[in-house]
């Protein structure tokens, strides 16, 4: 349920059986597909989102965005 709310964070649009896609295909998280250069996210997840490529692009930019937050929010808290 939790890796569900988090991967629901970064959904364009509450597209739940793709959220349930990537699940079942092992990607839980932001931080996770941050981590993932942008043509392997592509060439190994795109075909869940179907004829969609603008949201998968886009579910991808939130990820890196998600991750530039918690990056910032860490140092913050650093100091």
């Amino acid at each position: 349920a939790k890796a569900y709310q988090r991967l629901l964070r970064i959904m364009p649009s509450d597209k739940s059986s793709i959220i349930f896609s990537l699940l079942e295909a092992g990607v839980h998280s932001a931080l996770q597909i941050a981590a993932m250069p942008r043509k392997i996210f592509m060439d190994n997840y795109q075909v869940l989102f179907g004829e969609d490529e603008d949201m998968a692009e886009t579910l991808y930019q939130n990820a890196l965005a998600m991750r530039t937050q918690l990056l910032l929010r860490h140092m913050d808290s650093l100091n």
